[in-house]
């Protein structure tokens, strides 16, 4: 969830996504997405990222996320900039 505040975007928590079953759901930049803190070290261009997602009814699953290269450019500011 964000929103513009004085020309800077501004990401807010979400409580969790509703998810039908036998749907599916897309995280991407500049959209829904999670932010990752506490990393134990730096991202990998290419490399896999393990993240345990919790879900109401099936519990904790384990799944892996490739590392890209971020995209964005001078023209398009990061969603990010300002927090």
């Amino acid at each position: 969830n964000s929103q513009i505040e004085n020309d800077v975007m501004r990401m807010r928590p979400m409580d969790g996504a509703v998810i039908a079953a036998g749907g599916e759901l897309t995280l991407k930049p500049g959209a829904m997405h999670v932010m990752l803190s506490d990393l134990p070290g730096p991202l990998i261009e290419g490399g896999l990222l393990k993240l345990k997602l919790h879900f109401e009814k099936a519990g904790p699953i384990e799944v892996a996320a490739m590392i890209e290269k971020r995209s964005v450019t001078p023209s398009s500011p990061s969603p990010h900039s300002g927090h």
